[in-house]
């Protein structure tokens, strides 16, 4: 039985409670009641409090975590970072595991074989190893304003008005972790819960777009400089 369903049955039950009480008792009950439903809330609200200081914690240990990498920049969200260091050429990738542990992948530019971001798993950009291809590239939008790509998430009749993911997946040479995956957007990754995604013009969808097209701007760089080498 859902909650709208329940919602219903309890207000039909307590509406015709109440039409055979006198005003005082109707009073007495609505007190009882509201305390009842503050008690059964409190174990929640104090979970999602314990969770939410948790992500903060989390969030923060990964953003310290390998300070002596020094790196050229770095971003990070709830259990994944991303770090590279130009002068070394080194990109550096950090995830949680199931036993909430750090594990760090490095990797030379040269092993970097692709990359791509996607919105809503419809690809916007790709640059790869040999090629250098970019699609309806997000740098290249993004340099008449943030605007412009947003305005034109459309496909056919296809009009996206609401984005749930902005996804970096980077391919790399390695046989045992070929693939990686960075969200720029928060995580819903609750059971039962499923979030609608944000309005398109909305500044968490741009912010978002900015900091993919940064990110992107360097897979690019990185595998164009490790072209270059080999050329």
């Amino acid at each position: 039985m859902n909650n709208k369903v329940l919602f219903y049955i309890l207000y039909g039950v307590l509406t015709a409670f109440f039409y055979f009480m006198d005003g005082w008792r109707v009073f007495a009950v609505i007190l009882t009641i509201l305390g009842i439903l503050v008690l059964a809330t409190e174990p929640i609200r104090m979970r999602n409090k314990q969770l939410a200081n948790k992500f903060r914690n989390d969030v923060e240990i990964l953003k310290q975590y390998d300070s002596g990498f020094n790196a050229d920049c770095s971003f990070t969200n709830y259990n994944k970072k991303i770090s590279f260091n130009e002068s070394k050429g080194i990109l550096k990738l950090y995830k949680r595991n199931e036993q909430n542990e750090l594990v760090e992948f490095s990797y030379p530019f040269s092993q970097i074989v692709e990359s791509s971001i996607a919105l809503d798993n419809e690809i916007v950009s790709k640059t790869s190893r040999g090629e250098q291809i970019s699609g309806a590239a997000i740098g290249g939008v993004l340099a008449g304003g943030v605007g412009a790509i947003i305005g034109g998430l459309s496909s056919g009749s296809k009009q996206i008005t609401m984005v749930k993911s902005i996804t970096m997946k980077i391919t790399v040479d390695d046989f045992k972790n070929p693939v990686h995956y960075i969200d720029f957007l928060p995580s819903f990754d609750t059971p039962d819960y499923s979030h609608p995604g944000f309005k398109k013009d909305s500044e968490i969808i741009k912010t978002a777009l900015k900091k993919a097209d940064y990110w992107q701007g360097v897979m690019d760089l990185a595998i164009r400089k490790t072209n270059q080498v080999a050329h």
